[in-house]
């Protein structure tokens, strides 16, 4: 398994055989897994093992992160969206008090 710049000449598909895409972004790269297709059967499944995926995201410098780190995030995504919710209450009470207090006490609000 080797990480390429662009696709082989003698790639299958004319690129990547799970998304059928050809094309790259910029400073997209490839990555070749070094097996030719005359070596294998004619026939059968083409399958991917976990392990497989983690040395994919090896080469590529990618991370996976772990369960907890997982959790992590989803209980800090559910505490960040409440904590937004609030801000946005905060606001508009705040808007309200602005709005019921005379124009002259507002003036001298704005200016500090």
């Amino acid at each position: 398994m080797q990480l390429r710049p662009a696709y082989p000449v003698d790639v299958v598909t004319g690129g990547c055989f799970i998304t059928g895409r050809y094309e790259l972004a910029p400073g997209e790269r490839i990555i070749d897994l070094d097996v030719n297709l005359d070596t294998l059967p004619a026939w059968g499944r083409l399958c991917v093992s976990e392990l497989a995926v983690r040395l994919l995201m090896q080469q590529l410098g990618w991370e996976l992160p772990e369960d907890n780190v997982l959790a992590a995030n989803e209980r800090l995504r559910s505490e960040n969206k409440e904590l937004r919710r609030e801000c946005a209450e905060l606001r508009r009470a705040l808007g309200d008090i602005r709005d019921a207090l005379p124009t002259r006490v507002v003036d001298v609000m704005e200016t500090l």
